[in-house]
């Protein structure tokens, strides 16, 4: 039971630092239920400084199994209106290297350079600016993502995370382990569309996948009985 009260508070801590929606109710006396935080928009600032980036770089590394072919990609979400250009670029004391944009929003970070002075920059201020990591394997799309692929998201994602809370809350979060690899937490995915329904898709199974608020969808991304070739498959 101390266990659950002390996985509950921290996720609390969690989701308060990272200003995320949470829902999650206390466990009783009498029951052991799993309890659910979404997490959604973990990192909202418009520099990462090199701890933070080689923590991104380590979990993509470690992790690689996940998804093979896969480039280290982010989404940008722009919600600034600037008149002004949307800019990325790495400094390194004087040195400035500009991160190009692609056509579908995203930005490469698979191979970058990262010293101990290292930041990423953008003109825009903290607050208006999102950097969701996006994996996606060959032949996959917005709308029939490799379980692969939101694996190793969620890890690049909880690598930011660490890097970024204070060690109070990493100490509390321990009990809790890793969030991509438990039930307990309901890591959500947000898209940029509505969703009807979600599916994933295995060994000639196909098996509903929760949808919250319509934007938002859990894949089985903590059960190993479920492999990293599946297919969650999302309906607008």
């Amino acid at each position: 039971m101390r266990s659950n009260w002390c996985s509950f508070a921290a996720l609390l801590l969690l989701a308060t630092y990272l200003h995320m929606p949470a829902h999650a109710e206390p466990p009783s006396s009498e029951e052991t239920v799993d309890k659910e935080i979404t997490v959604i928009g973990l990192i909202d600032k418009y520099e990462f400084s090199a701890k933070t980036l080689r923590s991104i770089q380590a979990a993509y590394a470690k992790n690689r199994h996940l998804a093979p072919q896969a480039p280290l990609r982010f989404r940008v979400e722009d919600a600034s209106k600037a008149d002004v250009a949307l800019r990325f670029w790495l400094s390194t004391g004087d040195d400035i290297v500009d991160l190009p944009i692609s056509a579908d929003g995203m930005v490469d970070l698979s191979n970058i350079v990262v010293t101990k002075e290292t930041k990423l920059n953008s003109n825009r201020p903290k607050g208006r600016l999102h950097l969701r990591p996006k994996i996606f394997s060959p032949s996959t799309s917005n709308q029939a993502r490799r379980l692969g692929d939101l694996r190793l998201e969620c890890r690049i994602m909880w690598a930011m995370v660490e890097s970024e809370i204070p060690l109070p809350i990493k100490v509390t979060f321990a009990w809790v382990g890793n969030p991509c690899a438990s039930k307990k937490i309901g890591i959500y995915y947000m898209e940029p569309f509505l969703l009807s329904r979600a599916t994933v898709e295995y060994e000639g199974k196909t098996q509903s996948v929760p949808i919250s608020k319509r934007d938002s969808y859990r894949p089985p991304i903590y059960d190993k009985k479920v492999p990293d070739e599946a297919v969650v498959r999302l309906y607008p």
